[in-house]
C-alpha cells in the first residue's frame, strides 16, 4: 500500500468533497488501483495499491489542484456504475474504554451479497481525554482484512474529531462482518468513539 498525503488547507484551499476527489480520480483512469481516500480533520489520504508512476503522479496531483467540490463529475460515475445502498450499520453513542488491546465499538453484519464489487464508507469521531495522548482505531472485514488502520493524537482533551473515508471491496459475496474496533495506544486517559456509521454499496 502508499499513501499519497495532501493538506485540506494548502492543497485543496479547505474545500475538498471526498465523493468528488474520488470521480475525478476514476475519471482519470488512476481508480484500478485505488483502494480508499480519507479524511481526518486538514489531512486528506489516497491509498493505493501499489505505488503511482511519475506519469501518474503528476495526473493525481493536477486532480487535486483542479479540484471542484461543487459541480464535480457525478455524471460521468453512474454512467459506469448503478450504485445500490444495501446496508448501513450504526452506533451512536458514546464508548470509552482504558484497554490497551483491541476491543469492538461495532460490528455490522451485511445481508447475504451477490458477487460484485462494494464500497465500504465510514464516519467516525473521536477523542482521546489525555492530551497528547492516542487512540487506536481500525476497521476489518471477517476478522482477517484491515481496510482501515490508524492512530490519532489528541490536541485537545474535550474536543470531538471527525474521520470519513472509503475502501473498495472487489469481488466479494455471502454474508459479511464488518468491525469497528480501538484501543487507548497510550498509558492515560480514554480513548473513546461516538456517531460510528458505515454504508455498503455495491458498484458493479
Amino acid at each position: 500500500m502508499t499513501d499519497y498525503v495532501f493538506s485540506a488547507i494548502d492543497d485543496f484551499d479547505n474545500e475538498v468533497d471526498l465523493t468528488c476527489f474520488e470521480n475525478e480520480i476514476k475519471n482519470a483512469s488512476l481508480a484500478s488501483n485505488l483502494t480508499g481516500v480519507f479524511r481526518e480533520e486538514n489531512i486528506v489520504t489516497c491509498v493505493f495499491e501499489a505505488s503511482l508512476s511519475s506519469e501518474d503522479e503528476d495526473i493525481l496531483n493536477d486532480i487535486v489542484s483542479d479540484h471542484e467540490p461543487t459541480g464535480c463529475p457525478n455524471d460521468s460515475l453512474s454512467n459506469n456504475f448503478e450504485m445500490t445502498a444495501l446496508n448501513i450499520g450504526v452506533s451512536e453513542e458514546e464508548t470509552c474504554t482504558t484497554s490497551r488491546y483491541w476491543i469492538q465499538k461495532m460490528r455490522s453484519t451485511t445481508d447475504n451479497l451477490v458477487l460484485g464489487n462494494y464500497r465500504i464508507s465510514w464516519y467516525f469521531e473521536w477523542r482521546q481525554t489525555k492530551t497528547s495522548h492516542q487512540i487506536a482505531v481500525r476497521i476489518q472485514l471477517n476478522d482477517n482484512t484491515t481496510i482501515m488502520e490508524n492512530l490519532f493524537e489528541s490536541k485537545d482533551s474535550n474536543e470531538w474529531r471527525g474521520v470519513s473515508g472509503f475502501y473498495y471491496a472487489n469481488q466479494i459475496s455471502n454474508i459479511q462482518n464488518i468491525d469497528f474496533d480501538f484501543y487507548r495506544e497510550t498509558s492515560n486517559g480514554n480513548a473513546c468513539l461516538r456517531c460510528v456509521r458505515i454504508e455498503v454499496w455495491r458498484v458493479s
